[in-house]
C-alpha cells in the first residue's frame, strides 16, 4: 500500500476520525481477498501461454533445422 498503491493515487490512509465514523456505522472493514485476483489469474494464464509459445517455436525450429540437413543430405547422394 505505502510503497505501490498510496504513490500512484490508487488507495488512500483513512483517518482516524473517519475510521471511527465507519465503526460507529457498523461498516464492515476487512480485507478485500479478491482484489486484483482476476488480474493477476491473467498474468499466470498469459505467462504460461507465453511460455507454452516460446517452447513451440524452438520444436518448430528444431523441425525446421532437422528438415534443412536432410535436404542437404539427400542433395549430396
Amino acid at each position: 500500500m505505502r510503497n505501490d498503491w498510496y504513490p500512484r493515487r490508487v488507495a488512500e490512509y483513512v483517518p482516524y476520525m473517519q475510521k471511527k465514523e465507519l465503526k460507529a456505522n457498523n461498516v464492515a472493514m476487512e480485507r478485500d481477498f479478491e482484489f486484483l485476483a482476476e488480474q493477476v489469474a491473467r498474468k499466470g494464464e498469459k505467462a504460461e501461454s507465453d511460455a507454452f509459445n516460446d517452447a513451440v517455436r524452438q520444436e518448430l525450429a528444431k523441425q525446421q533445422q532437422r528438415t534443412i540437413e536432410l535436404e542437404r543430405v539427400s542433395v549430396r547422394w
